[in-house]
């Protein structure tokens, strides 16, 4: 299914899609913001700075040592609101209202996926060489 060239980024987007589609917007959220914290992690570490427990004070850091911009920062703490309300309520559908504050592209429920997507994809087109040195080309599936 993969080739030796794919990347992790790859890799992950290949694997999201293949997600059922009972629960598929929280396991997204899950995904998601987990492959954020793992890419937050790399920064902070690959720049000398200090980490934090939870994926708030990481995010923050990154945009105060302007690894992230604002936009993006406020993105990802939109996703980690969501996140926090499907971690909490046993039967989650995500609403009109979650995802009314995202780029007009991804603006609509039927888009979360690409909204998820493009949400990893812009952190790590952001600093591409430098996990691309980190996480190095993947062994073949």
């Amino acid at each position: 299914m993969f080739k030796e060239s794919d990347t992790s980024f790859i890799r992950w987007v290949t694997e999201t899609s293949l997600l059922p589609s009972r629960e598929r917007d929280r396991i997204l959220l899950i995904l998601t913001l987990s492959y954020i914290e793992l890419l937050a992690n790399c920064l902070l570490k690959e720049n000398g700075i200090g980490g934090s427990s939870n994926l708030k004070g990481k995010v923050d850091k990154l945009l105060h040592h302007n690894l992230i911009d604002t936009e993006l920062h406020q993105l990802i703490q939109s996703f980690r609101e969501i996140r926090n309300r499907a971690a909490h309520e046993p039967f989650f559908r995500l609403k009109q209202s979650d995802v009314a504050n995202f780029p007009s592209y991804w603006s609509k429920p039927e888009y979360f996926e690409h909204a998820c997507k493009g949400l990893c994809g812009s952190l790590w087109n952001r600093h591409a060489a430098l996990f691309d040195r980190v996480f190095g080309t993947l062994p073949g599936a």
